[in-house]
């Protein structure tokens, strides 16, 4: 097995995923920027499918995973789903920073500030603080969660990520998520 892939651990079948639950209306709703300062709220991709991921330049599980989150990009979206990520980083401080590395991957859907309430709201009271992490919204509002790194295999199999599958894919290369917020050092 190469040690650059990822590897996806199937969830325990004696604990069957819980069904999607809807997102609330604030968080569809509030508005959120994107790199290029344009205002935009999740409500908008409404009638789509909404993957968004949680992510920092700094994320090494995060660095590892953007491939596959551009190929899921390209491949699903003649097929009404949109992909946003939204960064932990500072949209004042980190705003060159972040907009070189997405240049640099060549990042080709939405990127944008992420926000404290929408994440929490994102995480429906399952809160990991930890990145990457991923929510599936669905077209009609209700949203699953998927932590860690995505995976072709795992996109081309339209998986059903819920409570009892969080934490289940590792990458061989990275074996733990990175924390949520950045490290400052004095």
């Amino acid at each position: 097995s190469n040690s650059n892939q990822a590897v996806a651990v199937k969830a325990n079948p004696s604990q069957p995923a819980q069904p999607p639950q809807p997102l609330p209306a604030a968080v569809l709703n509030e508005e959120l920027k994107d790199i290029n300062g344009k205002t935009f709220k999740l409500a908008d991709y409404s009638g789509k499918v909404l993957v968004v991921n949680l992510w920092a330049t700094w994320c090494g599980p995060c660095r590892v995973e953007i491939p596959e989150l551009i190929k899921l990009s390209n491949e699903y979206k003649s097929r009404g789903v949109e992909l946003i990520g939204l960064t932990s980083e500072d949209p004042v401080e980190d705003a060159a920073k972040v907009k070189d590395f997405i240049a640099k991957q060549n990042i080709t859907y939405r990127v944008g500030w992420g926000t404290q309430s929408v994440s929490l709201g994102l995480m429906q009271g399952n809160v990991k603080h930890v990145i990457p992490q991923s929510f599936v919204i669905t077209r009609e509002g209700a949203v699953r969660h998927c932590q860690g790194v995505v995976l072709a295999d795992w996109v081309a199999s339209r998986p059903r990520c819920g409570p009892s599958e969080t934490s289940q894919r590792r990458s061989s290369r990275v074996s733990q998520p990175a924390p949520w917020t950045r490290p400052r050092f004095s």
